[in-house]
């Protein structure tokens, strides 16, 4: 599901490998869960999440648009939130919220959840221009191939 996902949005996903040492490193630990969202036997939306000393990390997330009434973002931020809370976790950590000046509906989504949006900066050190102009360029050319 979060293949699909990501290659809907043009975005690479990591190599299945890192959720597999995620799930056989972690999991055991309590440090990680996948949540599933399911209308009868089909998943419609997939939520990785992260624990740490009281902070719930939303990793990985993903939802079918041709299930939007269902409305599984919702579903799976709130067993989350509502999960993270019975087990004395005290912060929910959604991520980045994008860019300030550009439109971005993930911002929007996760604005209705309340909560203070904590803006640590957009500083990015280059030691190679050459390098960084290559590799920005080879992402973008790859996000292109995506589909």
């Amino acid at each position: 599901m979060l293949r699909e996902v990501y290659r809907r949005i043009r975005v690479p996903l990591p190599d299945r490998s890192l959720f597999d040492a995620g799930f056989r490193i972690l999991a055991p630990l309590g440090r990680f869960t996948m949540l599933l969202a399911r209308v009868q036997e089909r998943t419609i939306g997939v939520l990785t999440i992260l624990r740490y000393q009281g902070v719930v990390t939303y990793w990985y997330t993903g939802t079918l648009r041709e299930d939007a009434p269902y409305r599984a973002g919702d579903l799976l931020a709130w067993h989350a939130i509502s999960s993270g809370c019975a087990r004395g976790d005290g912060i929910l950590d959604f991520g980045g919220a994008g860019r300030p000046d550009h439109p971005y509906g993930v911002r929007d989504f996760k604005a209705k959840y309340g909560g203070a949006l904590i803006e640590p900066g957009r500083e990015v050190w280059v030691p190679s221009p050459l390098r960084m102009r290559v590799s920005t360029a080879g992402y973008e050319a790859v996000r292109r191939f995506l589909r």
